[in-house]
């Protein structure tokens, strides 16, 4: 069920941009790295894109600066509530809609030269029968020959030692600093609950926010099955060291 998702990323949208050393410096570079895969897997004949799992709109805000017609939407209203105030702010012209992934199709119906679906959010879907749903209706939503850009945890290799934290993230700042990690309790190989970790301490005062959700590790080899038993085709993955991404890209064409 995606209401945990939900409701993890209405706790998370007022500070998620404090994950991030530079909030829209990061809008800016994957705004760029994403215009490179599309242009690169695609061709200039990408004018439309759907961010079916905005957020507080990273990766959307990116390209409707670079010119691409961007829809965006989130099961979170609170993270919509911000992604559109941050593109009003910033002058892009980006239509949000509320909308759960698995039903796309309820929400918006027009198709696009591509969907993307970035920050791992695909395994917020706990079961095989709702990640196939959601594939589904992702695959609905593009243009014959249109292009599905997704990013996953390397869960491949993240499943050999099952790490409890993550390494720490310390931003300094002339009146203080930001510490972020996460701790990761696992339940099996099939799931494991994260806690995001948040300290802001300044001016000698700290504050600590905390936010909670389950995620399931998606092996490279099920989602690529998945994408294929879907009807996609051309499915290939793109790496770090390639892309300049942060975590592994799959591709896949309707």
């Amino acid at each position: 069920m995606l209401r945990e998702a939900e409701q993890f990323y209405d706790e998370l949208s007022e500070n998620y941009h404090l994950l991030y050393s530079d909030w829209n410096i990061s809008i800016d570079q994957q705004g760029r790295i994403l215009e490179k895969i599309l242009l690169h897997n695609r061709g200039p004949v990408v004018k439309t894109v759907l961010d079916c799992d905005c957020g507080i709109g990273t990766q959307a805000l990116g390209l409707a600066a670079r010119g691409y017609q961007v829809t965006a939407s989130d099961i979170s209203s609170a993270a919509v509530q911000r992604a559109r105030a941050e593109a009003e702010k910033r002058g892009l012209d980006i239509r949000f809609e509320i909308a759960d992934l698995r039903f796309l199709e309820e929400k918006i119906q027009d198709q696009f030269d591509a969907v993307i679906s970035l920050d791992n959010a695909l395994a917020h879907l706990m079961e095989e029968r709702e990640l196939r749903r959601a594939l589904k209706s992702i695959y609905g939503r593009l243009e014959h020959n249109g292009l599905f850009v997704a990013s996953i945890r390397d869960y491949d290799a993240i499943l050999l030692n099952k790490p409890r934290v993550t390494p720490t993230e310390i931003h300094e700042f002339s009146d203080g600093r930001r510490i972020t990690f996460q701790v990761w309790d696992w339940q099996g190989e099939e799931r494991y609950d994260l806690t995001q970790y948040i300290i802001v301490e300044q001016n000698g005062e700290a504050e600590v926010y905390l936010s909670r959700c389950g995620y399931r590790p998606i092996r490279r080899y099920e989602m690529s099955i998945l994408l294929e038993e879907t009807g996609f085709h051309g499915v290939r993955w793109l790496f770090p060291d390639e892309t300049g991404f942060y975590q592994p890209i799959v591709l896949a064409r309707r």
